[in-house]
């Protein structure tokens, strides 16, 4: 069976090397031939618009290879919805697609396949929700004791682990709230503090500098020197 390889890694420290390595393999120890392959570097599985992804689904319209192989089913897709979304495209163009380490190796759109593929990935999301869960309380808990373990907003710095103002910005800041409040264009700002619009908006927005209120996820857990 010609197969398409398809590489993913999550970010810019990591290679797809390991993966090809290791699907080459796989492909040669049970008899397939490797026809082309597919790769997204530093791309999250967040979401199906990858450059890499779709070329491939474009690519499978024209027949040239019968099944797509991953390293694991979750390089194709973090989220439950969309693995099975894919499921379903790979069985509408009539693609096998196999996994070389999930448990079992099997072909995942048989129906046996689509029934361990779903509880794999229904687990791994599960896990994965726990774990940010788990880092969001975690934060809260250390902010609420005055332990901050955020990136500090600009104008503020870290003093050990405690946010404070940090005097090289604070005019930088003040400047800012007054240039806004006197009319200043958007466009204006960004090119007068070579800042994008998205993070002008982001700081004088943001409430810590007029109250010194620390926020996580919409909700007050602590309190800071304002500077304004």
């Amino acid at each position: 069976m010609k197969l398409a390889l398809y590489l993913r890694v999550s970010t810019d420290d990591q290679s797809v090397d390991m993966q090809r390595e290791h699907l080459i393999k796989w492909a040669k120890e049970h008899s397939h031939t490797i026809f082309t392959e597919f790769a997204d570097e530093a791309k999250s599985g967040k979401t199906l618009d990858r450059s890499g992804f779709q070329a491939m689904l474009r690519s499978a319209r024209y027949k040239g290879f019968d099944g797509v192989l991953v390293y694991r089913v979750d390089r194709l897709g973090r989220k439950l919805e969309d693995l099975l979304q894919v499921f379903k495209t790979f069985d509408g163009m009539g693609l096998k697609l196999f996994s070389s380490t999930d448990q079992g190796t099997v072909d995942r759109l048989s129906p046996a396949g689509k029934l361990q593929s779903t509880v794999l990935l229904a687990a791994a999301e599960y896990e994965r929700d726990l774990a940010v869960e788990r880092t969001r309380h975690g934060k809260e808990t250390a902010l609420s004791k005055g332990h901050y373990v955020c990136r500090p907003p600009f104008g503020y710095k870290m003093v050990e682990h405690k946010l404070v103002p940090d005097p090289e910005q604070i005019d930088k800041i003040r400047e800012m709230f007054k240039d806004k409040a006197n009319g200043m264009s958007w466009t204006q700002l960004s090119e007068k503090y070579n800042l994008k619009r998205s993070s002008l908006q982001t700081i004088l927005k943001n409430p810590i500098y007029r109250t010194g209120e620390v926020r996580l996820n919409g909700k007050i857990i602590g309190s800071v020197e304002k500077i304004l």
